[in-house]
Formats: C-alpha cells, structure tokens, sequence
C-alpha cells in the first residue's frame, strides 16, 4: 500500500510540475502572440509610410521629366539663336563686302 502512495504523490508531483510548466508555456505563447500582434502593426505602418514616400518619388520623378523636357527645349531654341546668330553675322559679313566692293569700282 505504502508503495501505491509514494506512486500517487509521485503522480501528483508531476502532474503538478506538467501543470506548471503548462502555465508557464501558455504564458510565452501569449508574449509571442503580443510581439507578433506589435511587429504586424509596426510592419503596416512602415509599408503606408513606404508608400508614400513611393508616391513622393513618383511626383518627384514627374517634376525631374517636365524640368528635363524644359531644359531640353530651351537647349534647342539656345542652338537655334546660335544658329540664327551666324546666319546673321555671315550675312553681316557678306554685305560688308558686297558694299566694299561697291566703293572700289
């Protein structure tokens, strides 16, 4: 009889013991589901603020090709002034000596 006790308290001790350690378990799984729930919160704020700066870029990217496609126009109409410029001289050039011409004879 006496060894069906010492059973019986071994039985309870450890039942006892597996009752612990499944309090203490349940426990950490309830810190993981927390830090879990915070990175997941974390995770969606930082991917609206991802977007947004997306969205920034993107505007930005749109002012970058406009700027460019200004600066190329003025480019184009800098080349053509040039362009009209020499015409221009050369025609300047051409008269000087046309009007030379015409004082020597």
């Amino acid at each position: 009889m006496e060894a069906v006790t010492q059973e019986q308290a071994s039985l309870e001790n450890q039942l006892a013991s597996l009752g612990t350690l499944i309090s203490n378990l349940a426990s950490e799984v309830e810190e993981q589901r927390s830090t879990v729930v915070a990175a997941r919160n974390n995770l969606d704020q930082v991917q609206l603020q991802l977007k947004s700066l997306r969205l920034k870029m993107k505007e930005c990217d749109k002012e970058i090709s406009a700027i460019i496609k200004e600066q190329q126009k003025l480019e184009h109409k800098i080349s053509e002034s040039n362009l009209e410029r020499k015409r221009m001289e050369n025609e300047v050039k051409r008269m000087e000596m046309e009007q030379k011409d015409c004082s020597v004879r």
